[in-house]
């Protein structure tokens, strides 16, 4: 059900350039629904003193951790963490971000097949409780 991309960096790395040891296969999957909203909860600050209370988002943070728990595979022999994945070069962090974002972001498709189907599963659940 989730989906997963796995992607190679092969060419374009110089040959004995520090970028070497990041050559290889990274695989990226898609957080569940409970992961995203854990993250989202972890990065989120509520300040409920202010009138109206504030909340306050850290993209950043959000950014890294997303990436991290999205990765679940690469060449590296470290660990996968959020300080790992932070110290990717951008040369190699942002081709694999655009992946994350694509998998973890509902597409203008989805969005509009989505309404039609949930407002058919609202009508079926009324007339299933209505009778």
């Amino acid at each position: 059900m989730y989906r997963e991309e796995t992607y190679e960096f092969i060419d374009g790395v110089p040959s004995g350039s520090t970028y070497e040891e990041y050559v290889g296969r990274y695989k990226l999957r898609e957080l569940s629904w409970g992961e995203d909203n854990s993250i989202i909860n972890i990065v989120s600050e509520r300040i409920m003193t202010s009138n109206p209370p504030i909340i306050r988002f850290n993209f950043e943070k959000y950014n890294v951790m997303l990436f991290a728990k999205s990765l679940i595979e690469w060449p590296l022999k470290t660990p996968i963490t959020e300080e790992t994945v932070s110290k990717l070069p951008k040369r190699i962090a942002d081709p694999l971000f655009r992946i994350v974002n694509r998998l973890n972001t509902i597409t203008t498709d989805e969005q509009r097949d989505f309404l039609p189907k949930s407002e058919a599963v609202s009508i079926q659940t009324r007339q299933a409780g209505s009778s």
